[in-house]
Formats: C-alpha cells, structure tokens, sequence
C-alpha cells in the first residue's frame, strides 16, 4: 500500500437521571464585538467566559492528585436553528460510543451550559441562541476550498454550541483529539448540524466529514491501531507561488509541533495535498519534533531536508520542506510507502 492510500445503535435512555441540574451561578458570558481572527487576547477572553465546571464531592476529595497539563482545545458547534436538544446530545454520545457521563445543567434566561467528565477530562459547554459573533465563521468558511457548500452553511446557521475542554490530566494529544472529535462528531450527527467552526485552526468542517472520520475512528479502534483524525484539526492551505505551488499548515502548533511549508514546488495541487497531508499525519502520530536540517527519508535512496526559518504564507517560523531537484520529477509520478518515512538527524 502507498504513501497516501492511508490517509485517503440500538440504545435509549428514558429516562433523565443523567441530566441533572445544578445551582444557578452570577457567572454569565459576555458578548463581545471586538474578535479578530488574529488576536489571541481575544479568543482567550471569548473562551474564558465560558461556564466554569461543577464538581462532584469525588473529583473535589482527590484534586490534590490531580494535574492539569493537557491540551485544552474548544470549537463551535454551528446550529441551522435556535434549539439544541441536550437529551437528543445524551442519547446519540451512548448509541454512538457507550459513553454515558452525568451532566450538569446550568440555565439561565439567556444561554443553556452545561458540564460532564469524561476519562478525567472535564468539559464545559454552552448553547448561545445567536449567530457567531461578526461573522467569523462566514470569513473562514471562504478558505474552505473542499467544501463547496461551506460558505451557505455558515451565513444561514442560527445559534452554535461552544464545547471546551476545560481540564485535562492527559498528555496524549492524540487520545485527547479522538475524544474532543467524538463530542462534536455526535453534535454533527443531530438534524439542525451546520458545521464545526476550530478558530484556533481556521477551519469550517461539514457534518458529513465529521461522520466520515467518525466512522474511521470506530474502525480503527476495533483495530486496536492508532489513527489521528487530520481533516478534523489541521488545515492543508495551498497557493500558488512565484515559482510554483505552495503548501502550509494551520494547527500543528496547537500539537506542540512546527508548521510546515514547502515553498514554490512543481506539484500540481492534489499531489501538494496529499504530501501536506502525509507529512503533517506522519509529525503527529509518529510525534517528530522537526529541527533545522533534518532528513526525512522518503524510501532508501530518496531525502526531503527541513529547513526551519521565517514562514512564507504564515506568521512566525515554519519548517520547510526541501526537495532535491533530480527528485521532484519523480515525486509528482513515484508514491512513497508510508512505513518508510522517518527522520535522520542533522547532518
């Protein structure tokens, strides 16, 4: 198998014992008018005002135990209408996944919040009756060159679903992504599903992806084999350059990892594609850490050198992926086996 062939429910619950309600807090989110898609002052305080979590008398007795040093991503949930069925939410994560958590539910007059625990992790969401604030969602969504339908999406939602993962003990970046893609992913299974917004990544992903990974998550896990879904968190941008093509990343960072880039190369956009996706899938789940002037090894004969320096369609550095010149001509013909990609130290 090649480089890219790789990437290329009976249950209901009656009753609402799951769901239970706890008190009211003064705590409320604020709008805010001021979000900049480049402003990290601004995501973190539109995050921040997220509902706090509620603690059972267990989680409290053993915080001493506890740390606190995941990756703490959120999303936003886009809605076709102003409801969001928390028991519909309930029942679809237990018919999908077997995965029946208590949740508590925080109302007010003016948004629906709620929290559960999951393996530790502790999230917290909110259902806001209104459109993502200065349309966001609607600017992003035009960068979404595989979805055709992306921008109609966004312009017609009516409410989203904030889901942020508030407390984290689990280093596993991997293991932490699967479950956060779950909880959306069974969002995305509801009739009024729009798309999930990552700001963070510059993403707008349609239901339909989100199923499909679904779908090759549970595989995998029947499998027992690791598998991280890309489409989900990381964004494959391509332009065309002086030269030639280009390709670029948006989410690696947020995995602790560099950006990538490779900069004016003769490859026509799908096979760009497919090694923007091959490389970011192989840094994450083989978990590379790339420096100046590593060697990945395509195959025994042929090396791709990493040059880490200012990004090109990116802010800050990147890491740039340098094909010999005798090799870019096969490589827009020649497919790479997966198993034979890795990293040599510098030279």
């Amino acid at each position: 198998m090649g480089l890219f062939d790789k990437f290329k429910k009976k249950h209901k619950l009656s009753s609402e014992e799951s769901v239970k309600k706890v008190p009211q807090e003064e705590e409320t989110i604020e709008q805010t008018d001021n979000h900049n898609l480049d402003e990290e002052e601004n995501v973190k305080e539109f995050v921040d005002t997220a509902p706090k979590p509620q603690q059972s008398e267990q989680s409290q007795a053993s915080d001493e135990e506890d740390f606190d040093n995941g990756y703490k991503p959120y999303a936003f949930a886009l809605l076709k209408d102003r409801i969001f069925n928390l028991l519909e939410f309930r029942d679809k994560l237990y018919e999908d996944w077997k995965i029946e958590p208590q949740i508590f539910v925080r109302n007010n007059d003016n948004f629906l919040a709620f929290t559960f625990m999951l393996a530790g992790m502790t999230f917290s969401c909110s259902h806001m009756p209104t459109p993502i604030p200065n349309r966001e969602a609607e600017i992003v969504s035009k960068y979404n060159y595989i979805w055709k339908d992306a921008a109609q999406a966004t312009q017609e939602h009516q409410s989203f679903v904030m889901i942020a993962l508030v407390k984290n003990p689990c280093v596993d970046k991997i293991k932490t992504c699967t479950l956060f893609s779950k909880i959306c992913g069974v969002i995305m299974a509801m009739k009024n599903a729009s798309a999930v917004y990552m700001r963070e990544q510059k993403m707008i992903i349609s239901p339909t992806e989100y199923r499909r990974q679904m779908e090759v998550i549970k595989e995998m896990e029947v499998k027992n084999k690791k598998y991280f879904p890309l489409s989900l968190w990381i964004y494959i941008g391509m332009a065309k350059g002086k030269e030639g093509g280009r390709g670029y990343t948006y989410g690696l960072q947020q995995l602790g990892k560099q950006e990538i880039e490779i900069v004016d190369q003769p490859f026509m956009p799908q096979k760009m594609f497919q090694l923007m996706n091959a490389f970011a899938y192989f840094i994450i789940v083989e978990n590379i850490d790339l420096e100046d002037g590593n060697r990945l090894n395509l195959d025994k004969e042929h090396q791709v050198i990493v040059e880490k320096s200012e990004g090109v369609m990116i802010k800050g550095e990147s890491c740039k992926l340098i094909f010999p010149k005798d090799l870019l001509e096969q490589m827009s013909e020649k497919t790479n086996e997966k198993e034979n990609l890795s990293v040599t130290e510098n030279v």
